[in-house]
């Protein structure tokens, strides 16, 4: 077995023994096991250069190292090479390495491969069509407050302006309300000829002299004489026209 190593998915595998293999390259080999075993509970890797220990030439440091780092990526593991992992472990662990979902390595081996390029691919073009999406709803929403707006601004104006309007029909209405009761405009149209005309005293003007004409009239039978009719400004019988001027007026 190599670092290579293509484990098929199992949630619940079982203790994991690859003692003695060509596991050489620590991180690749233990993505893999993450993305197809993240339950493992027991793992043993002596006797692999991944695995650096007094039998292949590494050192205690080395080894507590590559326990750490095995420890902080498979977090369900309770022993590692024949070596229970206490929660002081685990914790140091995580506290040195980090919760890391995937190593370096594991990303730069998923680079390789069409598929997960595929999927990322399309995940992109997925995050720029909702971009899209967005900047057009946002777009559209602004253009619809804009209308909204302009739809409140032109009925407050119709509403002022229709306040205006009828303010001014009710000053109409009153001030006609207050001509009203003036004197009819034809009385003071009399009373301005009347005060164009010359005054005249009607106490020294002589009453007109009543002039009685008689009517020659045919008799009738049975009936008496008619009386004669006065007529206010003419001459009687025995007066005479002084002259033709008299006559002329």
């Amino acid at each position: 077995l190599t670092s290579h190593l293509k484990v098929p998915p199992m949630p619940a595998l079982p203790p994991l023994g690859v003692n003695n293999n060509n596991i050489a390259t620590l991180p690749i080999f233990i993505d893999q096991l993450v993305a197809s075993t993240p339950r493992l509970a027991y793992l043993s890797m002596l006797s692999n250069n991944a695995c650096p220990n007094f039998f292949n030439g590494g050192s205690l440091k080395q080894y507590h190292d590559y326990r750490k780092f095995v420890i902080s990526r498979l977090r369900h593991l309770t022993q590692l090479d024949a070596q229970p992992v206490t929660e002081e472990e685990r914790r140091e662990a995580i506290r040195l390495y980090g919760d890391l979902a995937s190593s370096v390595a594991f990303e730069e081996a998923d680079e390789g491969d069409a598929e997960v390029r595929r999927r990322r691919e399309e995940e992109k073009r997925h995050r720029e069509r909702e971009e899209v999406e967005k900047r057009r709803a946002e777009k559209i929403r602004k253009r619809q407050e804009r209308k909204e707006a302009a739809r409140l601004r032109r009925e407050r104006e119709t509403a002022i302006a229709l306040a205006r309007q009828q303010e001014e029909e009710r000053l109409d209405r009153e001030r006609a309300r207050k001509l009203g009761a003036r004197p009819p405009s034809h009385a003071r149209h009399e009373r301005e000829i009347a005060s164009l005309l010359p005054e005249v005293d009607a106490a020294a003007a002589p009453p007109a002299a009543a002039i009685a004409i008689p009517l020659d009239l045919p008799e009738v039978p049975g009936a008496g004489s008619l009386p004669a009719i006065a007529v206010p400004g003419t001459l009687t019988d025995s007066e005479e026209w002084s002259s033709d001027e008299d006559w002329d007026q």
